[in-house]
């Protein structure tokens, strides 16, 4: 039986939360379904690295689709990334701990914090490019709330696809995350960047190549719709810049009601 890309990529947004370390569910095996997940070792990715991803709570998985699936839309030797969103919500360990909320949940209010470096330097180990310097792999990416956050970041700097669920916001802190690195380019400051326009070479992230899956009155709906607004209170001029390049992008993003996305599949298989 042929499913959808998105339907798939939505189950391994679940699967990254029931793996290894924490796992919510934990399941055995080194494939779901016709995806074989690649081993650490196989990326380079050492014990002490992996217990850096335990300090900080992050965790990913990459897969490599297997012949024996039919996907529409994904073909063989596909590789596919998914982060683990939101499972540790500990407010007590400031600057420290796994906490989601002081590691990862500060990239939604524009600042990237450790969760968003471990997510660009798993990409680079699975892809071998920078999503920093716009390098695209070809990889698809997914995620799920905090998952699906970091999964759109990486995505909006790399223009690679991506199918993210309830996600975090990520437009912002892309939007910084480009600005430094165009800075360090260039043999500047981002102040300096900024108040000096934009040059030709100039990178910057985008949103046209993301899927967003969002169920109505979710959490973070309210959460994204503030995204400008509170970088702007947290980050001054700087964060205004990046706050309305984040807006400029969510108007590219193509967003979806999960439940009418597929009750209108439902009404054409009827016709």
């Amino acid at each position: 039986m042929t499913i959808s890309s998105d339907l798939f990529l939505s189950i391994l947004s679940m699967d990254a939360y029931n793996r290894d370390y924490d796992a919510g569910i934990d399941i055995s095996g080194s494939r779901l379904g016709g995806a074989q997940i690649l081993s650490r070792d196989s990326l380079g990715i050492s014990e002490s690295d992996y217990h850096a991803w335990q300090t900080v709570g992050f965790y990913a998985l990459a897969y490599e689709l297997q012949a024996d699936e039919q996907i529409e839309g994904l073909s063989q030797s596909d590789i596919l990334i998914s982060y683990r969103g939101t499972d540790n919500v500990d407010f007590t360990t400031l600057g420290e701990g796994a906490s989601d909320f002081w590691q990862g949940w500060i990239t939604g209010a524009r600042v990237p914090g450790s969760q968003s470096w471990l997510a660009l330097d798993f990409f680079e180990s699975v892809t071998g490019s920078d999503a920093l310097s716009g390098e695209s792999s070809g990889a698809i990416l997914t995620g799920h709330s905090l998952g699906g956050g970091l999964a759109g970041m990486v995505a909006a700097l790399s223009g690679d696809q991506a199918v993210i669920i309830d996600n975090m916001p990520y437009g912002a802190a892309a939007s910084l995350l480009s600005m430094w690195w165009n800075a360090t380019q260039l043999g500047t400051d981002v102040a300096t960047l900024v108040a000096s326009g934009e040059p030709e070479n100039y990178l910057w992230p985008a949103a046209s190549n993301i899927t967003a899956y969002n169920v109505g009155d979710e959490a973070l709906a309210n959460i994204r719709a503030i995204e400008s607004a509170a970088a702007t209170l947290l980050l001054g001029p700087l964060g205004a810049f990046a706050g309305a390049n984040a807006i400029l992008m969510s108007f590219s993003e193509k967003t979806q009601d999960p439940l009418e996305h597929h009750l209108g599949l439902l009404g054409l298989a009827q016709r």
